[in-house]
């Protein structure tokens, strides 16, 4: 994804400053959005609400700095949809493919495990 270091798990800085310095300029509040869920598939509607938010958001006067997709473990979503189970490798993909056209999400996260009901 455009906002992670190649071939790492971690969140590259810099393209997140840059994406900062281009937001307008005395926002009173900047936000990041995080959607996290199963994504069995993922879907336009999952993709929509992050354009929803940062609009609600900008309404308000406030700024979004970006979004992430965070699908749940492959345990949870194993326990969840049994048989119709989509691997968190394959369900990052398909999330990447979802989001290609979206100008809020800057990442997709791949590394979410669910602990104890949650997420880390």
């Amino acid at each position: 994804s455009p906002f992670m270091q190649d071939n790492q798990d971690r969140l590259d800085v810099a393209k997140v400053a840059r994406a900062l310095a281009q937001l307008p300029a005395g926002s009173a509040t900047l936000h990041v959005l995080i959607g996290s869920g199963s994504y069995a598939p993922p879907h336009l509607a999952h993709v929509e609400m992050f354009e929803r938010a940062r609009a609600a958001l900008e309404q308000r006067g406030d700024a979004v700095v970006g979004g992430f997709i965070a699908p749940s473990s492959d345990d949870y979503v194993q326990d969840k949809l049994g048989d119709d189970f989509i691997p968190l490798a394959h369900r990052v993909e398909l999330c990447k493919c979802a989001s290609q056209t979206n100008t809020v999400v800057l990442a997709h996260l791949p590394r979410v495990q669910a602990c104890n009901g949650g997420i880390r």
